[in-house]
């Protein structure tokens, strides 16, 4: 007689966004969530690293389950904050685009680590609510290096941006 064996396997890790868009001077939030196979896994630590083009990565924030917050980067400590594993960046700036490394340290499951992309656009701006808009050019002044346009056939706006 044969014997069928059925091994099931349960992921782990951590799951993240591949990219989160962030509007400039507005609050965005990186989410990060643990995967565990075993309901009993403690989290001991969340760390949110910036990487850099040339492959270095610079942490900007650590929480501790036994020592807390600590926001290595001084000049972010007004704007970041971490709650669960969600990263939230306030006031968000053109320099804070890039790419993202949350690593959760796990008790007894070890570390597990993703990686997101902030894209950061220009101001927000919400169309009123109108029926049907066809186009609507939009010129900031004593600039040429953008032009926003909006196209849209709904409430619903898209935004491009031309650079010269």
């Amino acid at each position: 007689s044969a014997k069928v064996i059925i091994l099931i396997y349960t992921a782990q890790g951590v799951n993240v966004w591949p990219e989160v868009t962030g509007y400039l001077g507005h609050d965005v939030t990186l989410p990060c969530q643990l995967i565990a196979a075993k309901e009993n896994a403690n989290i001991t630590q969340v760390q949110w690293d910036l990487l850099q083009p040339e492959g270095k990565s610079i942490t900007i924030i650590v929480f501790s389950s036994q020592f807390g917050v600590n926001i290595h980067q001084p000049s972010l400590k007004e704007r970041l904050e971490i709650t669960e594993q969600l990263l939230l960046i306030k006031n968000v700036e053109m320099r804070d685009a890039g790419s993202y490394m949350c690593t959760i340290a796990t008790f007894p499951l070890g570390s597990f680590e993703g990686k997101t992309n902030l894209v950061v656009r220009g101001e927000y701006v919400k169309i009123p609510n109108q029926e049907k808009v066809t186009a609507m050019t939009a010129v900031v002044v004593k600039t040429t290096l953008m032009i926003p346009h909006y196209l849209t056939t709904s409430t619903n706006a898209i935004l491009c941006y031309w650079f010269d």
